[in-house]
């Protein structure tokens, strides 16, 4: 959507090539190690120049010098989604069986280290729970175990989750 709209306002094509995986930093190395021709944009979340640097002993770009900033194109909320055969039916109900069953309960975010990871995290801490994390390469196979049953609870984007919140999946 964001490279439809920029091509149309820009007048010069842009091409999406998704590089996931490792929190982000296969596809921030990647424009990192790009030429610095002005032809390359690195679309990425929090995780690149905030989480990382703190929980990553090296990476393969410096998050101040590799980059130069163009601006903030979204703003993307974090969403706690369960499954709908989990008995849960709000949050009260999820922690309340969460804390009845401690340790029982896994939880998956798109990655460990990654926003949605510590989104969850901040969660079973506030609520005093005790949740298994069980890390993904993304938010695809995260959602596909979510919305196949495989995993009773996540955390990920808004934008991710919309569609699949929509049909009641």
């Amino acid at each position: 959507v964001i490279a439809q709209a920029l091509t149309e306002k820009l007048g010069q094509p842009f091409v999406v090539e998704n590089r996931p995986g490792a929190g982000t930093v296969i596809g921030a190395e990647a424009v990192a190690k790009a030429p610095a021709d002005g032809y390359t944009l690195l679309y990425s979340g929090a995780s690149t120049f905030t989480v990382n640097p703190v929980l990553l002993k090296s990476l393969p770009y410096d998050p101040l010098k590799s980059f130069a900033p163009v601006g903030l194109a979204t703003k993307t909320p974090m969403v706690l989604l369960v499954h709908p055969s989990f008995p849960a039916k709000n949050v009260k109900e999820l922690v309340a069986i969460v804390q009845a069953n401690p340790g029982k309960h896994p939880y998956g975010s798109f990655g460990a280290g990654t926003i949605s990871h510590f989104a969850g995290e901040v969660f079973i801490a506030a609520a005093g729970l005790k949740m298994l994390h069980v890390p993904y390469k993304g938010s695809t196979p995260l959602m596909n175990d979510l919305v196949g049953g495989q995993l009773p609870v996540s955390f990920d984007t808004l934008v991710v989750s919309a569609p699949q919140m929509r049909s009641g999946k």
